[in-house]
């Protein structure tokens, strides 16, 4: 009697370790599930493009002009503005204002900024769950001033010399 009452009693033991393991695999199938599912709707990484016809070749902008760039997400959308920054002084950015998603900038470059040289536009992003997606960078020529067209006459002034 003793016997069986110990062997009812490991029994019972062993069930609730089964239900309490059980239970525990679930809840991390859950947590690998959502990890999964977090991962698969992220933002792993950012692709740069220039934008516009009036650039002078593919990633280039002119001293004393300005281009635009976007920003476009690989893996996820952005669920809220990335970050943007030039290593330049002389290639100045700042987020266009007809963009509520942050992802297109506008780089001013300084006249003074020489031909030849260029900068490196970096955009990164944080997703919402602290995971950190590969920055975007995209190395941007800086093409001569462009000389504005001379002025349209508008008057003529007619002297007699003699």
């Amino acid at each position: 009697m003793r016997k069986t009452k110990r062997l009812e009693h490991e029994l019972r033991d062993l069930e609730q370790r089964v239900k309490r393991d059980e239970q525990n695999t679930e809840e991390q199938l859950r947590r690998e599930q959502q990890e999964i599912n977090d991962l698969e709707h992220s933002v792993r990484a950012i692709k740069i493009t220039q934008l516009g016809d009036d650039m002078p070749t593919n990633n280039t902008v002119a001293a004393g002009a300005s281009g635009k760039f976007l920003a476009t997400p690989v893996g996820g959308v952005f669920t809220s503005a990335p970050a943007w920054a030039s290593d330049n002084p002389l290639a100045v950015g700042s987020v266009d204002p007809t963009d509520p998603t942050g992802a297109t900038v506008n780089v001013a470059v300084d006249p003074t900024a020489p031909a030849g040289s260029s900068f490196n536009l970096t955009c990164t992003y944080t997703n919402p769950d602290g995971v950190v997606a590969t920055p975007g960078t995209l190395n941007v020529a800086i093409g001569p001033a462009v000389t504005p067209p001379p002025a349209d006459v508008t008057a003529i002034n007619i002297s007699q010399l003699s």
